[in-house]
Protein backbone atom coordinates (compact mmCIF):
# COMPACT_ATOMS: atom_id res chain seq x y z
CA UNK A 1 0.00 0.00 0.00
CA UNK A 2 2.56 2.62 1.16
CA UNK A 3 4.67 1.69 -2.51
CA UNK A 4 1.79 2.27 -4.26
CA UNK A 5 1.30 5.71 -2.81
CA UNK A 6 5.05 6.69 -3.20
CA UNK A 7 4.60 5.83 -6.83
CA UNK A 8 1.64 8.20 -7.05
CA UNK A 9 2.86 10.86 -5.23
CA UNK A 10 6.17 10.52 -7.01
CA UNK A 11 3.13 11.41 -10.22
CA UNK A 12 1.68 13.91 -8.27
CA UNK A 13 5.00 15.96 -8.22
CA UNK A 14 5.94 14.96 -12.20
CA UNK A 15 2.22 16.62 -12.77
CA UNK A 16 3.18 20.00 -10.68
CA UNK A 17 6.45 20.60 -12.24
CA UNK A 18 4.70 19.75 -15.75
CA UNK A 19 1.94 22.98 -14.51
CA UNK A 20 4.52 24.89 -13.31
CA UNK A 21 6.78 25.00 -16.24
CA UNK A 22 5.01 26.45 -18.58
CA UNK A 23 3.70 29.30 -16.16
CA UNK A 24 7.44 30.36 -16.36
CA UNK A 25 7.02 31.64 -20.14
CA UNK A 26 4.90 33.88 -18.71
CA UNK A 27 7.76 35.44 -16.69
CA UNK A 28 9.45 36.19 -19.46
CA UNK A 29 8.97 39.74 -20.71
CA UNK A 30 7.68 39.80 -23.58
CA UNK A 31 8.68 41.78 -26.83
CA UNK A 32 6.70 45.00 -27.48
CA UNK A 33 5.85 47.11 -30.69
CA UNK A 34 4.64 50.52 -30.56
CA UNK A 35 2.84 52.48 -33.08
CA UNK A 36 1.36 56.28 -33.19
CA UNK A 37 -0.93 58.26 -35.14
CA UNK A 38 -0.46 61.89 -34.99
CA UNK A 39 -3.56 64.01 -34.86
CA UNK A 40 -5.75 64.84 -37.27
CA UNK A 41 -9.30 64.98 -38.08
CA UNK A 42 -12.44 63.17 -38.87
CA UNK A 43 -14.71 65.09 -40.96
CA UNK A 44 -18.37 64.97 -39.60
CA UNK A 45 -20.28 61.97 -40.33
CA UNK A 46 -17.80 60.27 -41.69
CA UNK A 47 -15.73 57.20 -40.59
CA UNK A 48 -12.32 55.95 -41.11
CA UNK A 49 -10.00 52.85 -40.32
CA UNK A 50 -6.41 53.91 -38.71
CA UNK A 51 -5.43 50.30 -38.02
CA UNK A 52 -6.00 46.92 -39.21
CA UNK A 53 -4.08 44.37 -39.40
CA UNK A 54 -3.62 40.32 -38.39
CA UNK A 55 -3.06 38.70 -34.87
CA UNK A 56 -2.10 35.88 -33.36
CA UNK A 57 -2.86 34.54 -29.75
CA UNK A 58 0.37 35.35 -28.84
CA UNK A 59 -0.01 39.15 -29.20
CA UNK A 60 -1.73 41.65 -27.28
CA UNK A 61 -3.06 44.68 -28.77
CA UNK A 62 -3.71 47.71 -26.76
CA UNK A 63 -4.82 50.98 -27.72
CA UNK A 64 -5.53 54.74 -25.99
CA UNK A 65 -7.43 57.13 -28.30
CA UNK A 66 -7.37 60.90 -27.43
CA UNK A 67 -9.68 63.29 -28.91
CA UNK A 68 -11.56 66.59 -28.86
CA UNK A 69 -14.54 65.63 -28.78
CA UNK A 70 -17.37 62.65 -28.92
CA UNK A 71 -16.48 60.11 -31.16
CA UNK A 72 -17.72 56.18 -31.40
CA UNK A 73 -14.50 53.75 -31.34
CA UNK A 74 -15.18 49.94 -33.14
CA UNK A 75 -12.63 47.52 -32.98
CA UNK A 76 -13.59 44.42 -35.17
CA UNK A 77 -12.47 41.17 -36.03
CA UNK A 78 -12.23 41.68 -39.75
CA UNK A 79 -10.35 43.03 -42.59
CA UNK A 80 -10.67 46.43 -43.26
CA UNK A 81 -10.79 45.32 -47.33
CA UNK A 82 -13.50 43.16 -46.15
CA UNK A 83 -16.18 45.81 -44.97
CA UNK A 84 -14.94 47.81 -48.51
CA UNK A 85 -15.55 44.58 -50.22
CA UNK A 86 -19.28 44.28 -48.52
CA UNK A 87 -20.22 47.62 -49.08
CA UNK A 88 -19.39 47.81 -52.60
CA UNK A 89 -21.41 44.73 -53.13
CA UNK A 90 -24.61 46.37 -51.44
CA UNK A 91 -23.95 49.96 -52.78
CA UNK A 92 -22.45 48.96 -56.46
CA UNK A 93 -22.78 52.22 -57.78
CA UNK A 94 -21.42 53.99 -54.61
CA UNK A 95 -18.56 56.95 -55.37
CA UNK A 96 -15.41 55.88 -53.71
CA UNK A 97 -14.90 59.48 -52.01
CA UNK A 98 -18.27 58.60 -50.25
CA UNK A 99 -17.66 55.33 -49.47
CA UNK A 100 -16.46 56.54 -46.01
CA UNK A 101 -20.40 57.95 -45.07
CA UNK A 102 -21.17 56.76 -41.14
CA UNK A 103 -24.64 55.38 -42.99
CA UNK A 104 -22.26 52.62 -44.89
CA UNK A 105 -20.82 51.32 -41.73
CA UNK A 106 -23.81 51.78 -39.68
CA UNK A 107 -25.25 49.21 -42.12
CA UNK A 108 -22.44 47.43 -41.98
CA UNK A 109 -22.44 46.83 -38.14
CA UNK A 110 -26.36 45.92 -38.06
CA UNK A 111 -25.68 43.46 -40.69
CA UNK A 112 -22.42 42.35 -39.83
CA UNK A 113 -22.95 42.37 -35.40
CA UNK A 114 -20.78 39.37 -34.89
CA UNK A 115 -17.81 40.83 -35.68
CA UNK A 116 -17.77 43.04 -33.15
CA UNK A 117 -15.63 42.89 -30.15
CA UNK A 118 -15.29 46.03 -28.93
CA UNK A 119 -17.57 49.52 -28.99
CA UNK A 120 -16.62 52.34 -27.23
CA UNK A 121 -17.93 56.11 -27.20
CA UNK A 122 -14.67 58.78 -26.19
CA UNK A 123 -16.17 61.77 -24.92
CA UNK A 124 -13.55 64.79 -24.95
CA UNK A 125 -10.63 62.61 -23.57
CA UNK A 126 -9.01 59.07 -24.02
CA UNK A 127 -10.32 55.05 -23.94
CA UNK A 128 -8.11 52.32 -24.32
CA UNK A 129 -9.06 49.21 -26.15
CA UNK A 130 -7.12 45.88 -25.35
CA UNK A 131 -7.47 42.77 -26.73
CA UNK A 132 -6.39 38.89 -27.14
CA UNK A 133 -7.65 37.00 -30.14
CA UNK A 134 -7.96 32.64 -29.76
CA UNK A 135 -6.66 32.39 -32.68
CA UNK A 136 -4.99 33.97 -35.70
CA UNK A 137 -7.38 37.59 -36.47
CA UNK A 138 -7.70 40.20 -38.67
CA UNK A 139 -8.97 42.93 -36.40
CA UNK A 140 -9.75 46.68 -37.81
CA UNK A 141 -10.30 49.80 -35.41
CA UNK A 142 -12.70 51.88 -36.39
CA UNK A 143 -13.25 55.29 -35.43
CA UNK A 144 -16.99 56.91 -36.46
CA UNK A 145 -17.34 60.85 -36.36
CA UNK A 146 -21.43 61.21 -35.47
CA UNK A 147 -21.12 65.05 -35.04
CA UNK A 148 -21.55 67.47 -38.02
CA UNK A 149 -18.31 69.19 -36.95
CA UNK A 150 -14.49 67.91 -37.29
CA UNK A 151 -13.12 66.07 -34.64
CA UNK A 152 -9.30 65.82 -33.76
CA UNK A 153 -7.75 62.48 -32.63
CA UNK A 154 -4.12 61.00 -31.75
CA UNK A 155 -3.64 57.53 -31.26
CA UNK A 156 -0.93 55.47 -29.12
CA UNK A 157 -0.93 52.13 -29.42
CA UNK A 158 1.29 48.63 -28.77
CA UNK A 159 1.63 45.20 -29.35
CA UNK A 160 3.03 42.39 -26.59
CA UNK A 161 3.95 39.46 -28.15
CA UNK A 162 4.92 36.26 -25.42
CA UNK A 163 6.30 33.14 -26.51
CA UNK A 164 2.65 31.01 -25.97
CA UNK A 165 -0.69 32.40 -25.53
CA UNK A 166 -2.06 33.10 -21.87
CA UNK A 167 -5.38 31.24 -23.35
CA UNK A 168 -3.64 28.18 -23.18
CA UNK A 169 -0.91 28.01 -20.61
CA UNK A 170 -3.64 28.91 -17.74
CA UNK A 171 -6.04 26.48 -18.30
CA UNK A 172 -3.65 23.36 -18.71
CA UNK A 173 -1.82 24.78 -15.20
CA UNK A 174 -5.17 25.36 -13.34
CA UNK A 175 -6.07 21.66 -14.32
CA UNK A 176 -2.44 20.09 -13.82
CA UNK A 177 -1.94 21.70 -10.67
CA UNK A 178 -4.29 20.91 -8.25
CA UNK A 179 -4.65 17.09 -9.76
CA UNK A 180 -0.50 17.05 -9.22
CA UNK A 181 -1.40 18.31 -5.35
CA UNK A 182 -4.21 15.84 -5.02
CA UNK A 183 -2.17 12.76 -5.80
CA UNK A 184 1.15 13.96 -3.96
CA UNK A 185 -1.00 15.01 -0.60
CA UNK A 186 -1.27 10.96 0.76
CA UNK A 187 2.64 10.68 0.38
CA UNK A 188 3.44 13.72 2.06
CA UNK A 189 1.01 12.60 4.87
CA UNK A 190 2.34 9.19 4.88
CA UNK A 191 6.05 11.26 4.93
CA UNK A 192 5.88 12.99 8.09
CA UNK A 193 4.25 10.45 9.79
CA UNK A 194 7.14 8.06 9.22
CA UNK A 195 9.30 11.11 10.44
CA UNK A 196 7.08 11.63 13.71
CA UNK A 197 7.48 8.01 14.54
CA UNK A 198 11.26 7.61 14.18
CA UNK A 199 11.80 10.83 16.11
CA UNK A 200 9.47 9.08 18.71
CA UNK A 201 11.56 5.93 18.65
Amino acid sequence: MRRWIKLIGRGGTTLIAVGCAPLLVLLSPPAHEFYEVASIPIMGRTWMSPYSRSLTPQEELSVSIITNGTIRVYLLEVSVFDIYEWIISMEPAVDPREIRQEEYLLEYLEENSHVKVAEKISVNGEITLEYVPTKITNITLILHNPNLDPIEFRIKGSISRTIAPKSRIIPVSQIVIPLGLTLTAPWIIVSLQNQKRKRQV
